[in-house]
């Protein structure tokens, strides 16, 4: 047998959460190794945890008792591929000098419980500040005289 005839065999085993598409055609196939009597397979699952491992490897079994000779010593293991390790995003605490120049805006959000409104009015606790139609844009009413 040659790892080529391994695969062959290892394609009649579908993957039913992936589309039905085989397991050679998804790289979850990691190691063959083929010897006197004997062959050994590992497939590679992205988390350790994989809630089909342990009938994808008993179905990997399972072709290869089909497919091979009687007498040939059958071994298929579950392995976890180890992916890189996801990019850490940016903290904003971890901003250079020069990044924080260019800093055009800040945002301020809170939450909390309680009214809205201006402090001394009933249900008000004076964290925001009421906006009336007559006020431009930042908060600020006009003069009373039409100036700014």
């Amino acid at each position: 047998m040659t790892e080529n005839q391994i695969l062959d065999l290892l394609r009649e085993v579908r993957h039913p959460a992936k589309g039905d598409r085989d397991l050679v055609d998804l790289d979850m196939v990691s190691s063959v190794s083929v010897s006197e009597g004997r062959v050994e397979v590992e497939l590679a699952f992205p988390k350790r945890r994989d809630p089909l491992a342990e009938y994808l490897v008993g179905s990997a079994r399972a072709a290869l008792y089909r497919g091979l000779p009687g007498g040939t010593e059958i071994d298929v293991k579950a392995v976890v591929r180890q992916e890189e390790e996801p990019r850490k995003r940016q903290n904003v605490n971890d901003l250079t000098l020069d990044e924080v120049a260019q800093v055009r805006h800040i945002i301020g959000i809170a939450s909390g419980k309680g009214g809205v409104g201006l402090p001394g009015r009933p249900g008000g606790c004076g964290c925001l500040r009421t906006v009336r139609p007559a006020d431009d844009r930042y908060g600020r009413r006009p003069a009373p005289d039409g100036r700014g």
